[in-house]
């Protein structure tokens, strides 16, 4: 299981910083064109990706050396999923991992995430672990 809390001024201070190049260097393109549409909730909605994303790491276990962003792709709006690939992909096969699932709040001033794994029933020997 993985926990992460992001401000939502900190997503728009990196917004108002380094706008578009933040966008790409972090989130999808479904990601941001969600954003986009809703620009009500767009700095709410973009700190809790960005903490499930953190999340996620912390599932895998790769907080010293995490992936590229772009390998843990959060999807879907009312039910968020991980959709990992490459580096993350192989952490996550490594740990038995099959699924991760996500629980998403978007508070006012903060976003939380919550990603817990699902894995094999022997987690490739280190069960307990």
């Amino acid at each position: 299981m993985g926990v992460d809390v992001q401000s939502v001024d900190d997503v728009v201070l990196s917004l108002s910083h380094f706008g578009d190049r933040y966008l790409q260097r972090i989130f999808s393109l479904e990601e941001i064109e969600y954003a986009r549409v809703h620009p009500a909730t767009r700095a709410p909605y973009l700190a809790g990706r960005f903490a499930a994303r953190e999340a996620v790491v912390k599932v895998l276990r790769l907080d010293d050396a995490p992936p590229p962003w772009s390998d843990i792709e959060i999807t879907g709006v009312q039910r968020p999923r991980a959709r990992l690939t490459s580096v993350a992909l192989d952490a996550a096969a490594t740990l038995g991992i099959t699924e991760i699932l996500l629980s998403i709040d978007y508070g006012r001033t903060h976003a939380t995430a919550v990603a817990i794994a699902d894995a094999t029933a022997i987690n490739n020997g280190r069960a307990g672990d």
